[in-house]
């Protein structure tokens, strides 16, 4: 269960979606939506409504003399509580 849940993200767009009762997360690729409800649940002990995921693609970018960089490609999922989870801590 802790393997799930990778870090949570602090972005402006997951602050605007905390005020509607979402919550942002990185989590693992092979994580289904019963495996990110349970963790949360097992972690924070908090009810959960709802869980979308949305996966991020591998972003490449050429660079000087024929270098490419290369963000790695990651799965985000926005979880909606029953509550508001007080201080969140940093899973990482």
């Amino acid at each position: 269960m802790y393997g799930v849940i990778k870090e949570s993200i602090v972005t402006e767009k997951a602050k605007s979606l905390e005020l509607q009762g979402y919550q942002c997360f990185v989590v693992d690729p092979k994580a289904t939506k019963t495996d990110i409800k349970g963790a949360l649940n097992t972690l924070y002990g908090a009810k959960v409504e709802s869980v979308k995921i949305v996966k991020v693609l591998e972003k490449r970018k050429s660079g000087k003399h024929g270098t490419v960089r290369r963000r790695a490609a990651a799965v985000k999922a926005y979880v909606k509580l029953d509550k508001q989870i007080a201080q969140l801590a940093k899973v990482k």
